[in-house]
Protein backbone atom coordinates (compact mmCIF):
# COMPACT_ATOMS: atom_id res chain seq x y z
CA UNK A 1 0.00 0.00 0.00
CA UNK A 2 1.04 3.65 -1.20
CA UNK A 3 1.95 5.70 1.89
CA UNK A 4 0.73 9.05 0.58
CA UNK A 5 -3.17 9.52 0.65
CA UNK A 6 -3.62 10.28 -3.10
CA UNK A 7 -6.16 9.32 -5.73
CA UNK A 8 -4.12 10.07 -8.71
CA UNK A 9 -0.17 10.03 -9.11
CA UNK A 10 1.62 13.18 -9.55
CA UNK A 11 1.66 14.81 -13.20
CA UNK A 12 5.03 16.95 -14.16
CA UNK A 13 4.93 18.28 -17.86
CA UNK A 14 7.77 20.78 -19.50
CA UNK A 15 11.10 21.24 -20.68
CA UNK A 16 11.75 18.27 -23.57
CA UNK A 17 15.81 18.55 -22.22
CA UNK A 18 14.94 17.72 -18.85
CA UNK A 19 12.63 14.90 -19.75
CA UNK A 20 14.80 12.11 -19.66
CA UNK A 21 16.31 12.85 -16.58
CA UNK A 22 12.77 13.71 -14.91
CA UNK A 23 11.27 10.43 -15.89
CA UNK A 24 14.49 8.34 -14.35
CA UNK A 25 13.99 10.62 -11.28
CA UNK A 26 9.86 9.83 -10.96
CA UNK A 27 10.85 5.57 -12.06
CA UNK A 28 13.38 5.52 -8.66
CA UNK A 29 10.57 7.95 -6.56
CA UNK A 30 7.74 5.50 -7.52
CA UNK A 31 9.94 2.28 -6.59
CA UNK A 32 11.85 3.41 -3.42
CA UNK A 33 8.40 5.12 -2.21
CA UNK A 34 6.22 2.42 -2.78
CA UNK A 35 3.76 4.85 -4.46
CA UNK A 36 2.57 5.23 -8.21
CA UNK A 37 5.62 6.62 -10.47
CA UNK A 38 4.69 10.35 -11.04
CA UNK A 39 3.66 11.23 -14.92
CA UNK A 40 5.79 13.31 -17.28
CA UNK A 41 5.17 14.88 -20.12
CA UNK A 42 7.23 16.22 -22.26
CA UNK A 43 5.52 19.03 -23.23
CA UNK A 44 8.62 22.46 -23.80
CA UNK A 45 9.10 24.60 -21.35
CA UNK A 46 6.57 27.60 -22.89
CA UNK A 47 4.01 24.97 -23.22
CA UNK A 48 4.30 22.61 -20.04
CA UNK A 49 4.27 26.84 -18.11
CA UNK A 50 1.19 27.94 -19.93
CA UNK A 51 -0.96 24.81 -18.84
CA UNK A 52 1.13 24.55 -15.47
CA UNK A 53 -0.18 28.16 -15.01
CA UNK A 54 -3.90 27.97 -16.39
CA UNK A 55 -5.87 26.34 -12.98
CA UNK A 56 -5.56 24.90 -9.68
CA UNK A 57 -7.87 22.47 -10.16
CA UNK A 58 -6.34 18.61 -10.10
CA UNK A 59 -6.52 19.12 -14.23
CA UNK A 60 -3.61 21.18 -13.84
CA UNK A 61 -0.12 19.63 -12.83
CA UNK A 62 1.01 21.05 -9.46
CA UNK A 63 4.78 21.17 -11.28
CA UNK A 64 6.27 22.11 -14.42
CA UNK A 65 10.44 21.77 -15.46
CA UNK A 66 12.27 25.14 -17.37
CA UNK A 67 15.33 24.97 -18.68
CA UNK A 68 15.01 28.92 -18.46
CA UNK A 69 13.79 30.95 -15.88
CA UNK A 70 10.02 31.69 -15.79
CA UNK A 71 9.45 35.02 -17.34
CA UNK A 72 7.39 38.04 -15.81
CA UNK A 73 4.29 37.83 -18.44
CA UNK A 74 4.04 33.92 -17.00
CA UNK A 75 3.75 34.79 -13.81
CA UNK A 76 1.31 37.40 -14.37
CA UNK A 77 -0.65 34.44 -16.26
CA UNK A 78 -0.15 32.44 -13.48
CA UNK A 79 -1.60 35.26 -11.27
CA UNK A 80 -4.82 35.76 -13.47
CA UNK A 81 -5.59 31.88 -13.20
CA UNK A 82 -5.23 32.36 -9.66
CA UNK A 83 -1.92 30.47 -9.53
CA UNK A 84 -0.67 33.34 -7.24
CA UNK A 85 2.32 31.90 -5.29
CA UNK A 86 5.30 29.76 -7.16
CA UNK A 87 8.39 28.09 -6.27
CA UNK A 88 11.34 28.07 -8.05
CA UNK A 89 13.58 24.90 -7.34
CA UNK A 90 17.02 25.13 -9.16
CA UNK A 91 18.12 21.97 -10.28
CA UNK A 92 21.21 22.04 -11.58
CA UNK A 93 23.26 23.06 -14.78
CA UNK A 94 22.91 22.24 -18.35
CA UNK A 95 24.45 24.07 -21.44
CA UNK A 96 23.95 24.42 -24.97
CA UNK A 97 25.84 23.12 -27.43
CA UNK A 98 25.99 23.70 -31.49
CA UNK A 99 27.08 20.17 -32.39
CA UNK A 100 27.07 18.39 -35.63
CA UNK A 101 28.02 14.87 -37.03
CA UNK A 102 30.93 13.79 -35.80
CA UNK A 103 31.89 13.45 -39.61
CA UNK A 104 31.43 16.58 -40.11
CA UNK A 105 33.66 19.72 -40.76
CA UNK A 106 34.63 21.28 -37.68
CA UNK A 107 36.10 24.63 -36.89
CA UNK A 108 36.33 27.16 -33.83
CA UNK A 109 33.48 29.91 -33.81
CA UNK A 110 32.81 32.44 -31.53
CA UNK A 111 29.50 34.01 -30.32
CA UNK A 112 29.68 37.09 -32.09
CA UNK A 113 30.40 34.67 -35.54
CA UNK A 114 27.38 32.35 -34.58
CA UNK A 115 25.45 35.75 -33.91
CA UNK A 116 25.92 36.94 -37.50
CA UNK A 117 25.19 33.77 -38.88
CA UNK A 118 22.08 33.15 -37.69
CA UNK A 119 20.43 36.50 -36.94
CA UNK A 120 18.29 38.40 -38.81
CA UNK A 121 19.98 41.70 -40.26
CA UNK A 122 19.97 43.82 -43.54
CA UNK A 123 23.02 41.53 -45.20
CA UNK A 124 22.42 37.53 -44.36
CA UNK A 125 25.61 35.28 -44.91
CA UNK A 126 24.98 31.93 -46.93
CA UNK A 127 27.88 30.67 -46.75
CA UNK A 128 30.56 30.15 -43.18
CA UNK A 129 33.45 31.61 -45.61
CA UNK A 130 31.36 34.98 -45.39
CA UNK A 131 30.91 34.85 -41.87
CA UNK A 132 34.90 34.59 -41.75
CA UNK A 133 37.52 34.08 -44.81
CA UNK A 134 39.22 31.16 -42.10
CA UNK A 135 35.58 29.13 -42.60
CA UNK A 136 34.71 26.54 -44.89
CA UNK A 137 32.91 27.50 -48.08
CA UNK A 138 29.81 25.43 -46.95
CA UNK A 139 26.17 26.43 -46.52
CA UNK A 140 24.96 28.04 -43.47
CA UNK A 141 22.12 25.58 -42.16
CA UNK A 142 21.75 25.46 -38.19
CA UNK A 143 18.52 23.49 -36.87
CA UNK A 144 16.95 24.87 -33.38
CA UNK A 145 14.02 23.71 -31.67
CA UNK A 146 10.47 25.63 -31.63
CA UNK A 147 10.21 29.10 -30.14
CA UNK A 148 8.20 27.69 -27.55
CA UNK A 149 10.90 25.29 -26.51
CA UNK A 150 13.38 26.45 -23.52
CA UNK A 151 16.71 25.72 -25.30
CA UNK A 152 15.61 28.13 -28.33
CA UNK A 153 14.38 30.78 -25.44
CA UNK A 154 17.71 30.69 -23.83
CA UNK A 155 19.64 29.97 -27.21
CA UNK A 156 18.60 33.56 -28.72
CA UNK A 157 18.87 35.48 -25.26
CA UNK A 158 22.94 34.02 -24.98
CA UNK A 159 23.55 34.79 -28.96
CA UNK A 160 21.43 37.25 -30.34
CA UNK A 161 21.20 40.83 -29.29
CA UNK A 162 18.65 42.63 -26.75
CA UNK A 163 15.89 42.91 -29.48
CA UNK A 164 17.86 40.08 -32.05
CA UNK A 165 15.40 37.50 -33.89
CA UNK A 166 16.40 34.51 -35.83
CA UNK A 167 16.51 34.73 -39.33
CA UNK A 168 13.65 33.23 -41.08
CA UNK A 169 15.34 32.79 -45.05
CA UNK A 170 15.61 28.65 -44.18
CA UNK A 171 19.07 28.87 -43.17
CA UNK A 172 18.21 28.23 -39.37
CA UNK A 173 15.02 26.21 -39.27
CA UNK A 174 12.93 25.20 -36.50
CA UNK A 175 11.80 21.40 -35.89
CA UNK A 176 9.80 20.25 -33.24
CA UNK A 177 10.74 20.49 -29.94
CA UNK A 178 12.34 17.10 -29.25
CA UNK A 179 16.07 16.85 -29.75
CA UNK A 180 16.26 13.05 -31.13
CA UNK A 181 14.68 15.14 -34.30
CA UNK A 182 17.18 17.49 -34.68
CA UNK A 183 20.14 14.65 -34.06
CA UNK A 184 17.99 12.13 -36.73
CA UNK A 185 18.48 15.41 -39.03
CA UNK A 186 21.87 15.92 -38.31
CA UNK A 187 22.89 12.19 -39.07
CA UNK A 188 21.20 12.85 -42.72
CA UNK A 189 22.98 16.19 -43.04
CA UNK A 190 26.57 16.24 -41.58
CA UNK A 191 27.04 20.01 -43.14
CA UNK A 192 24.44 21.02 -40.79
CA UNK A 193 24.17 21.90 -37.47
CA UNK A 194 22.27 22.24 -34.27
CA UNK A 195 21.60 23.66 -31.00
CA UNK A 196 21.17 20.94 -28.13
CA UNK A 197 21.61 20.70 -24.35
CA UNK A 198 24.82 19.25 -23.40
CA UNK A 199 23.14 16.87 -21.03
CA UNK A 200 21.54 15.45 -24.76
CA UNK A 201 24.81 15.38 -26.48
CA UNK A 202 26.89 13.70 -23.63
CA UNK A 203 23.86 10.76 -24.51
CA UNK A 204 24.91 10.95 -27.65
CA UNK A 205 28.30 11.54 -28.01
CA UNK A 206 28.96 8.65 -30.46
CA UNK A 207 27.45 9.82 -33.31
CA UNK A 208 27.53 14.10 -32.53
CA UNK A 209 30.45 16.30 -31.70
CA UNK A 210 29.93 20.12 -30.23
CA UNK A 211 31.99 22.89 -31.90
CA UNK A 212 34.05 25.04 -29.45
CA UNK A 213 32.80 28.26 -28.69
CA UNK A 214 35.27 31.59 -27.51
CA UNK A 215 37.86 28.52 -27.70
CA UNK A 216 36.57 26.59 -25.47
CA UNK A 217 35.00 22.94 -25.01
CA UNK A 218 31.78 22.22 -23.49
CA UNK A 219 32.80 19.79 -20.52
CA UNK A 220 31.81 19.30 -17.21
CA UNK A 221 35.24 21.52 -15.89
CA UNK A 222 33.92 24.78 -18.27
CA UNK A 223 30.32 24.30 -17.30
CA UNK A 224 30.47 24.33 -13.80
CA UNK A 225 33.75 27.08 -13.83
CA UNK A 226 31.79 29.44 -16.21
CA UNK A 227 34.31 29.55 -18.91
CA UNK A 228 32.33 28.10 -21.74
CA UNK A 229 29.96 30.77 -22.45
CA UNK A 230 26.51 28.94 -23.01
CA UNK A 231 25.42 27.32 -19.41
CA UNK A 232 21.90 27.87 -18.20
CA UNK A 233 20.47 26.48 -15.16
CA UNK A 234 17.71 24.29 -15.34
CA UNK A 235 14.43 24.61 -13.02
CA UNK A 236 11.57 22.73 -11.40
CA UNK A 237 8.67 25.34 -10.66
CA UNK A 238 6.06 24.07 -7.98
CA UNK A 239 2.80 25.72 -7.01
CA UNK A 240 3.41 27.21 -3.38
CA UNK A 241 0.29 25.80 -1.83
CA UNK A 242 1.00 22.20 -3.25
CA UNK A 243 4.52 22.37 -1.63
CA UNK A 244 2.97 23.24 1.38
CA UNK A 245 -0.35 20.63 1.44
CA UNK A 246 0.01 17.60 -0.74
CA UNK A 247 2.63 15.32 1.18
CA UNK A 248 4.00 13.85 -2.34
CA UNK A 249 4.34 16.90 -3.92
CA UNK A 250 6.75 17.58 -0.67
CA UNK A 251 8.59 14.27 -0.58
CA UNK A 252 9.27 14.80 -4.62
CA UNK A 253 10.59 17.70 -4.17
CA UNK A 254 12.84 16.81 -1.27
CA UNK A 255 13.41 13.42 -3.15
CA UNK A 256 14.79 15.30 -6.79
CA UNK A 257 16.82 18.05 -4.35
CA UNK A 258 18.41 15.23 -2.35
CA UNK A 259 22.01 14.62 -2.64
CA UNK A 260 21.89 11.28 -3.51
CA UNK A 261 20.48 13.09 -6.93
CA UNK A 262 23.70 14.27 -8.15
CA UNK A 263 24.73 10.99 -9.11
CA UNK A 264 21.78 10.98 -11.72
CA UNK A 265 22.07 14.16 -12.55
CA UNK A 266 25.35 13.83 -13.84
CA UNK A 267 24.17 10.24 -15.38
CA UNK A 268 22.08 12.09 -18.00
CA UNK A 269 24.68 15.23 -18.47
CA UNK A 270 23.17 17.74 -16.11
CA UNK A 271 26.13 19.24 -13.31
CA UNK A 272 24.86 19.61 -9.68
CA UNK A 273 24.41 22.83 -7.74
CA UNK A 274 27.44 24.74 -6.25
CA UNK A 275 27.70 23.99 -2.27
CA UNK A 276 26.83 27.28 -2.34
CA UNK A 277 23.70 27.37 -4.21
CA UNK A 278 22.58 23.84 -2.82
CA UNK A 279 22.43 25.48 0.49
CA UNK A 280 20.31 28.30 -0.27
CA UNK A 281 18.08 26.34 -2.48
CA UNK A 282 17.50 24.04 1.06
CA UNK A 283 16.97 27.25 2.66
CA UNK A 284 14.31 29.01 0.16
CA UNK A 285 12.51 25.79 0.24
CA UNK A 286 12.05 25.37 4.08
CA UNK A 287 10.43 28.92 4.00
CA UNK A 288 8.36 28.12 1.11
CA UNK A 289 6.95 25.26 2.62
CA UNK A 290 5.51 27.42 5.96
CA UNK A 291 2.18 28.69 5.44
CA UNK A 292 2.37 32.07 5.93
CA UNK A 293 0.25 33.56 9.20
CA UNK A 294 -2.64 35.47 7.89
CA UNK A 295 -2.19 39.51 9.18
CA UNK A 296 -3.64 39.58 12.07
CA UNK A 297 -3.34 36.14 13.53
CA UNK A 298 -1.06 35.44 16.65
Amino acid sequence: MAPFAQAEPLRIVGSSALFPFIVATAERFGYEMDTDTPVVESTGTGGGIKFFCSGITKAYPDMVTASRPMTPLEKAYCARHDVHEVTEIALGLDALVVARAREGLFFPLTVAQLRAAVQEASHLPTKWQEVSPTFPYEQIKVFLPPETAGTRETFEHLVLSKRGKCRKDGAVRSVADQEGVIARKLSLAPEAMGVLSYAFLIKNHDTLKAFHINGVSPTKHTITSGTYPLVRHVFLYVKTRALQDKEQVRAFVHYITSKQMEELLSTYGLLPLSPQEAAFRQRHLQSAETPRKEQGTP
